[in-house]
């Protein structure tokens, strides 16, 4: 059976000296181990909620996104698939940026791949998710086409 790779797939390229799950980083015989997310929605403003409980749900995306990556570095997973929705917006707060962007670079030196492709909250191309100093270690998919990582 052909398998089909809809727009905004990621095509990994195994032969790719340095891809993900390529013979540099893991032993023949050895399969990709990755963990997926999605719908993380960093900073979201949760209007209407009182003070307290929006502090407590705005603190808990960041808690899971760092439980997730404790994960994939503890578990050694060649890479994280972020499937959309990162961010719920144009905005992200210095804390939230420092903090995302100090997490994906710890996975970087774990040698843990991200692949992040961008969703319908998350800013489109030129905007919050390319102004960012992304780590060298992180592929961001913001268009429709098959990309090969």
């Amino acid at each position: 059976m052909e398998s089909e790779i809809r727009p905004g797939a990621a095509v990994l390229d195994r032969t790719r000296p340095g891809a993900i799950g390529s013979a540099h980083n893991r032993q023949p015989g050895v399969h990709l181990r990755f963990i997926h997310i999605s719908d993380v929605h960093l900073d979201t403003a949760f209007a209407g909620r009182p003070d307290r409980l929006r502090s407590r749900l705005r603190h808990a995306s960041l808690e899971a996104l760092a439980r997730c990556a404790a994960t994939a570095r503890d578990e050694k997973v060649d890479a994280l698939l972020i499937a959309g929705d990162l961010f719920d917006g144009a905005f992200l707060s210095f804390e939230t940026e420092r903090f995302l962007l100090e997490q994906l670079g710890d996975l970087g030196h774990a040698g843990i791949q991200v692949v992040y492709a961008t969703g319908n909250h998350d800013p489109g191309r030129g905007r919050r998710s390319s102004d960012l100093d992304w780590p060298g270690t992180v592929t961001v998919i913001a268009r429709d086409d098959p990309v090969t990582v």
